[in-house]
């Protein structure tokens, strides 16, 4: 088994596990499926746990997620690709009816 960073084998996985935020208000949001926000999380300084919120809310929310990293596709063409596939693929599999809850976390966009 290849061991894990520290900071992947610590990071909060859950709501109750994250501190410094005002984590019930943003937990009822997410979890409230006619209201959940469009949000953005946005800091230049790195390491404030930008990635690491966007990850709780997909695990804890059940999302669909599709995840984009700009430092690995350059191509606006391969994104709009990609986006197009995830939200076709999740249209077909909900017997039409498309599904609410869609997450598309982007890091490192300019």
């Amino acid at each position: 088994m290849i061991p894990q960073p520290w900071c992947e084998k610590y990071r909060p996985k859950q709501f109750s596990e994250i501190v410094g935020l005002d984590i019930e208000s943003l937990k009822k949001m997410c979890l409230d499926l006619e209201s959940m926000p469009h949000i953005l999380l946005y800091s230049i300084t790195p390491g404030t746990g930008k990635t690491t919120i966007a990850k709780v809310i997909i695990n804890e929310t059940g999302c669909e997620s599709l995840i984009l990293n700009a430092s690995d596709e350059r191509k606006i063409e391969d994104i709009r690709e990609k986006v197009k596939t995830f939200v076709q693929c999740i249209f077909r599999r909900r017997t039409g009816i498309p599904y609410r809850r869609r997450l598309t976390h982007s890091k490192q966009c300019e």
